[in-house]
Formats: C-alpha cells, sequence, structure tokens
C-alpha cells in the first residue's frame, strides 16, 4: 500500500506547536537508532541528523530496506570525505501509527528526543550543524514539523517523497516568516518525490513552484 492510497487531512497548525502534547499521566518509553561516524570520539562535537520514516513504518525501517545498507552508506562517504563525521537518529515519529501521532510530534522532537540524544552522545547544540529529513510521512514531518516551527533547532531540511497533509507553499511561508528567518536562516531545503508517486509529487511540486515566487 503506498501513501496515495490514504486520504489524509492537512496537518493542523497545533501540530507545529511544541507544547500541543499534554503531558502522559504514566510515563512511556520510545525506541530509537542511533548511528555514530568511524572513530566515534566523545570529545568532539559532531553534526546531527534527525531521520523519520514513513506511516506502519518504525525505526529500524531505514536500515531493513536500504541497500547498500544505511551505516555502511554514512560510513563510506565519510570515510572519502565526501562529508563530515556526523551523528543520525532514527526516530519514532508517531504513537501506535495513528496518523494524529505523526503530527503531534513536534513537541516530542523538542522535549524529549533531541534532549535525550544531546545527554547521551557529543552532538553540537549549533543549529547550523543540524538536520532533519524523512520519507514520505517523515517527509511531511520535516517539511510541517521542521521547516514550519523549528528554525532555532534545524537549518538543513529534506523532505523525500513527503505525503499526508504536506504543507503547501503559503503555509510554508507563513510559518517560515513568523520565525524570524532572518536570525533563523534556512540553510538548505531539499524536497523531491519519484515521477510514479502521483500524491506526493503533486503537492510537492505545488509547493516547490508557489515558493519560487515567495521570496
Amino acid at each position: 500500500v503506498t501513501e496515495r492510497d490514504y486520504n489524509y487531512a492537512p496537518a493542523p497548525a497545533s501540530a507545529r506547536t511544541r507544547t500541543n502534547v499534554p503531558k502522559q499521566a504514566t510515563a512511556m518509553t520510545k525506541a530509537c537508532n542511533v548511528y555514530t561516524p568511524p572513530g566515534y570520539d566523545d570529545k568532539m562535537q559532531y553534526p546531527l541528523i534527525v531521520i523519520m520514516h514513513g506511516i506502519t513504518d518504525n525505526p529500524n525501517t531505514w536500515n531493513e530496506r536500504a541497500n547498500p545498507k544505511i551505516a555502511t552508506l554514512f560510513d563510506n562517504l565519510i570515510i572519502l570525505k565526501t562529508t563530515k563525521p556526523f551523528i543520525a537518529v532514527f526516530g519514532s515519529g508517531t504513537v501506535s501509527n495513528n496518523t494524529n501521532g505523526y503530527y503531534a510530534f513536534g513537541a516530542e522532537l523538542v522535549n524529549d528526543l533531541l534532549p535525550f540524544i544531546e545527554s547521551k552522545y557529543s552532538v553540537s547544540k549549533d543549529r547550523g550543524s543540524r538536520a532533519m529529513a524523512g520519507f514520505s510521512f517523515g517527509g511531511m514531518q520535516t517539511l510541517n514539523i521542521g521547516v514550519c516551527a523549528h528554525l532555532k533547532e534545524f537549518a538543513w531540511f529534506a523532505g523525500l517523497d513527503a505525503a499526508g497533509g504536506t504543507a503547501t507553499a503559503d503555509d510554508i511561508a507563513k510559518y517560515v516568516t513568523m520565525q524570524n528567518p532572518q536570525m533563523y536562516p534556512l540553510y538548505y531545503f531539499y524536497m523531491s518525490a519519484g515521477a510514479n508517486d502521483g500524491g506526493a509529487k503533486s503537492a510537492l511540486e505545488a509547493a516547490a513552484n508557489g515558493l519560487t515566487s515567495k521570496g
């Protein structure tokens, strides 16, 4: 089943806030996978990328489906000096694979996941050294939650086949403007979709084309 077989409503504005998730009566533990580079040294501060999965998937999916394995790919990029050494965290982006659970991830991202990673790994806290990326519903989260709400935390973004209520060009421009982009500029904003992914492709094309006229 592909993303376009679902009928999603656009993400509500509340999904972009830091405080839209009520405090749980009982503490909850969620899994994440963390990639560390070859020669990881806790005396260094590494760039961080948060990588999100699609609907019905989990933090293991990127490793299970990637060919070559995602850790091997990252190792090779670093060893060949194509990129600097970095740390990647594959988060659990929803609660019980519920659509609203994906929309509500923003508060959990900044209140729980990032502080946890900072407490366990030597990552830079500089926004210029932080990226967010995701596939399908995770790509939607990257646009709606990352770009539209968390420029203070991230400067680099990639929405891959983003689907499921992806923000429009008007929404993206509006919410970026509200975050003082002069102080917190977008360093890089990448969107892509496969030619045969009808739902994601049309939404991303409209967003990309619309943004070109908005400065």
